[in-house]
């Protein structure tokens, strides 16, 4: 696959891919380059992001973490029940 349809699949998932949406070796090879060279960036193990899908303010959380949910200010902000804009992201998780 090259790095032309790796960023093609990336726009069309919203920006993020994990290593378990990856296919192939060669795959995961254009992913590690195109993070040396800054088009992606890992956000964690196994998640990687296209560098303008980090400038919304709302991430796709559930590709982050794993059943977590939105909360705080942040989703007072992301449902328009605050002025405020939040300087962090807050999500709860299971116990």
């Amino acid at each position: 696959m090259d790095r032309s349809t790796i960023i093609d699949t990336l726009q069309q998932r919203g920006g993020f891919i994990t290593t378990g949406e990856v296919k192939s070796r060669g795959e995961y090879e254009q992913l590690r380059r195109a993070t040396e060279n800054g088009t992606l960036m890992r956000i964690r193990n196994g998640v990687y992001v296209e560098i303008s899908a980090l400038a919304n303010n709302m991430i796709d959380i559930e590709r982050i973490v794993p059943h977590g949910v939105l909360c705080l200010y942040s989703a007072f902000a992301h449902y328009g029940l605050s002025t405020q804009v939040p300087s962090a992201t807050c999500i709860a998780i299971e116990a």
